[in-house]
């Protein structure tokens, strides 16, 4: 999704001016509009060359390149990988997974996830991928439920814990009971998070 919006801001900088010369009879307006070309202009090149090393990040566009930059450097990257959900659909598909959990001892974390949720993908690039969180999640089963297409059943899952959408992140311990005191909704650093599991499920 990065690059059509880099495309969009870049074409939208130079419509607005950003590579034309300012005579020195040019209205303040015409200023104002070209400064914002300018703006636009820079942050779709920004993201245009964020995306093309794998960022994610419309807060960060050069996240991937520094990535890049410390794997190069020291042969090995300062993440630890992306953790590994199972999927479930729906109310029904949940509690199916929660018995199976509760059956074998397991405590859940379960995580409501869409395409279109930017900070969602900030936890994916940057929570999830952290030693310490991984380290803490250790033995937890991981859900993950895909609530892009908010059809019937997303929606009743929503609502089903009174969320009106992603990111929001729900644990239970190892007997299936919900630690409401735990839910985590919108954006957490790495540190803060695995502060939250531990208080979760350990």
């Amino acid at each position: 999704t990065m690059f059509p919006a880099a495309a969009l801001l870049i074409v939208s900088g130079i419509f607005l001016g950003a590579l034309e010369s300012t005579p020195a009879d040019k209205s303040s307006w015409s200023k104002l509009w070209k400064g914002l070309g300018i703006l636009l202009f820079i942050y779709g090149v920004l993201l245009f060359i964020g995306a093309s090393f794998g960022g994610t990040s419309f807060f960060k566009p050069l996240q991937g390149v520094a990535s890049t930059s410390t794997q190069s450097h020291d042969g090995s990257s300062p993440n630890a990988g992306h953790l590994q959900f199972q999927t479930v659909k729906g109310v029904d598909g949940l509690q199916t997974a929660l018995n199976t959990a509760t059956a074998n001892g397991q405590a859940v974390m379960l995580d409501f996830y869409a395409d279109w949720c930017i900070s969602c993908k900030e936890m994916e690039a940057y929570t999830f991928t952290d030693a310490g969180v991984q380290s803490a999640l250790n033995n937890v089963l991981l859900l993950q439920t895909d609530v892009t297409d908010n059809d019937d059943k997303d929606k009743a899952l929503l609502k089903h814990f009174g969320l009106f959408g992603p990111p929001a992140i729900i644990f239970y311990n190892s007997d299936g009971i919900e630690q409401r005191h735990a839910r985590v909704v919108g954006y957490m650093n790495a540190e803060t998070f695995t502060q939250q599991i531990v208080q979760a499920i350990h």
